[in-house]
């Protein structure tokens, strides 16, 4: 539908675009580029409206299109989140000739990314019109936001390069915000006094000039670790007390205290929680043995993944809505995931912990900066009766018990208790990991049918149950073939069937029939076939051209493929080629054909 709430702005009011930007070719800096950023702005201020306080935020961008290639920015997505409303989105291309054409509100739409019985999570997406090489594209809107202990973090760079980017902040007197600009050539704000209406204060600035591209490349680093960034969050209200804290005033002096302020507001939770959850966790916990803690803590996490939907958040700002509304929802976000198994734990009568973690793609932690900035989301930690530790992420809904997914494997963390520490989570030394058994019987002109077992542990098998677990019966199909377009391009799949699919717990077994064009080929004299089916690359995966970032993986993976070949009735094997064993930085590989029997030929990479 039309977006209701995105109204576009006045057409006549548009800033005035410079000469110097209407007649630029090129980036002389960067002659390559397919576009250029010419200026990305946010201003924002803290205001009252009504009985509340919020921040008024103001977005501006422009881009000039320089070549064929940069078309493809005329596509735009804007996201709200649970804590900010938009509106008031204007767009408009600037032709060549100067001729400025809009973007008609009625263009504008919502789409609904996430829905609950109380909230839900939109975005807005329009195009561009009339684009060509030489034309501008400008969109602004306004977005209006309740929380104030972090302002969103700003970062300067983009996907082309960018003349101007700049921040601005207004806050009131009573308000005092600590910044942090990393990797910028000057990280301290320029300061200038403000007035509001009755409010006065003071307004930080940070302008960056002519700053170069960040461009996507395969295996890229995390944005916060090459991109410069600015972030800005609360350290003082004056006459604000901190019932959490105990004290008046200073919010975060160190990590302790943004435990001690988090622990505050969850621990409520999970204590208010417990008349509603015993008689539920009751049920999810009969007839096992209340000694065994962790078929106990099993039980209850699987209930916690399954039974509430997550929606997708990577924000932490210390608070949850009740548990009953969670309950009423079905569906929490992470930190109220992370209550919610925590307030179960507790009903079945387990001690557990509640840890934020800043997941691998945050790029870690400032030790001198405390805040909740850092951190992406909540897990659980359960003591066991034999002294260990078992971890538990309820974000993931089809991970087994105690595994740490890769993003979060090995990350910095922050425990959260009267004590709060700051720890380094295990690494999770199981990578997710697939084993191909398959077997194929060539025909005598070429072709053949493929039977394939395919075994999936580990986030393999997360991913892959992720996208099947939800869909009808009826969908599978079209999903699956998605899934093998992705290892084989052309591959067919004719026929499949899954064991465990709702077990997280024990490896995803997938049995299919596949026909894969170009697997075997040749003539009356002679059929090639080729020696891996599903694991194979046409082309170097790493492109040849220079890199400017290093190599960084998301997460480890380890991929066997077995294939055996039943040599057709008159045909005999010819001499298999040599193994094949390469190590490098990124990759260990190792491939071999033999002939153990007569008549077959197996080879495994």
């Amino acid at each position: 539908p039309p977006a209701a709430l995105a109204r576009s702005k006045k057409t006549e009011d548009w800033p005035e675009i410079p000469a110097q930007e209407m007649s630029l070719k090129s980036v002389p800096q960067d002659p390559d580029a397919d576009a250029v950023i010419l200026l990305n702005t946010r201003d924002g201020q803290i205001v009252v409206k009504g009985k509340y306080l919020v921040n008024e935020i103001t977005y501006h961008w422009r881009l000039k299109v320089l070549k064929e290639k940069g078309r493809r920015y005329a596509d735009v997505r804007i996201p709200s989140d649970k804590f900010s409303t938009v509106s008031h989105i204007g767009a408009r291309t600037v032709k060549p000739d100067g001729t400025s054409v809009e973007v008609p509100p009625e263009s504008i739409f919502e789409k609904e990314v996430q829905r609950t019985r109380r909230s839900r999570a939109l975005e807005y997406v329009f195009s561009f019109p009339a684009v060509e090489p030489g034309s501008i594209l400008e969109y602004r809107y306004d977005r209006e936001s309740s929380h104030l202990l972090i302002i969103p973090t700003w970062f300067f760079s983009g996907p082309e390069p960018t003349l101007h980017s700049r921040m601005s902040q207004a806050v009131p007197d009573d308000a005092s915000y600590v910044t942090l600009c990393d990797k910028c050539p000057d990280p301290e704000p320029d300061l200038t006094p403000w007035k509001k209406g009755k409010l006065t204060g003071r307004l930080f600035t940070f302008d960056r000039h002519d700053i170069p591209a960040v461009r996507d490349e395969p295996w890229m680093p995390p944005e916060r670790e090459v991109d410069s960034r600015l972030e800005m969050v609360l350290a003082r209200w004056r006459g604000q007390y901190w019932e959490a804290l105990k004290r008046n005033e200073y919010l975060f002096t160190n990590w302790e205290s943004v435990a001690l302020y988090v622990n505050g507001t969850y621990g409520k939770r999970v204590e208010l929680s417990q008349h509603a959850l015993q008689p539920i966790v009751a049920g999810w916990i009969a007839g096992l043995d209340p000694k065994d803690t962790r078929a106990l803590a099993r039980a209850v996490y699987h209930h916690v993944q399954a039974d509430v939907r997550y929606l997708e958040s990577d924000q932490v700002i210390g608070a949850s809505r009740s548990v009953e509304d969670i309950l009423a929802t079905h569906s929490a976000d992470n930190e109220e995931k992370a209550v919610l198994l925590a307030g179960a734990l507790k009903a079945a009568g387990l001690g557990s912990r509640i840890v934020l973690v800043c997941a691998r793609e945050r790029g870690g932690l400032y030790m001198n900066f405390p805040s909740l900035a850092p951190f992406t989301q909540a897990i659980v930690s359960v003591p066991m009766k034999d002294g260990s530790v078992v971890w538990l992420d309820p974000t993931e809904t089809y991970a087994p018990f105690g595994f740490l997914p890769a993003r979060i494997s090995g990350a910095a963390a922050l425990t959260i208790d009267e004590n709060g520490k700051l720890i380094v989570l295990p690494r999770e030394e199981e990578p997710g990991r697939t084993r191909y058994v398959e077997d194929l019987t060539p025909t005598a002109a070429g072709g053949g049918d493929i039977k394939v077992e395919a075994t999936l542990t580990g986030e393999d098998a997360m991913e892959l149950r992720e996208d099947l677990v939800p869909s009808a019966a009826d969908h599978r199909t079209t999903v699956l073939q998605h899934w093998l377009d992705d290892r084989q391009a052309g591959a067919r799949l004719k026929d499949a069937s899954v064991e465990h699919l709702d077990d997280p717990d024990a490896p995803f077994v997938l049995k299919m029939t596949i026909d894969v064009p170009g697997v075997v080929t040749g003539s009356e004299d002679a059929l090639l076939v080729r020696g891996c089916v599903l694991s194979c690359y046409d082309n170097n995966p790493i492109p040849g051209t220079e890199r400017h970032y290093p190599i960084y993986l998301d997460r480890a993976w380890d991929t066997e493929e077995d294939l055996t070949v039943h040599v057709p009735p008159g045909r005999t094997v010819a001499p298999l080629p040599g193994r094949v064993s390469r190590n490098a930085s990124v990759l260990n590989l190792d491939w071999s054909c033999e002939a153990p029997a007569a008549g077959t030929v197996r080879c495994r990479q």
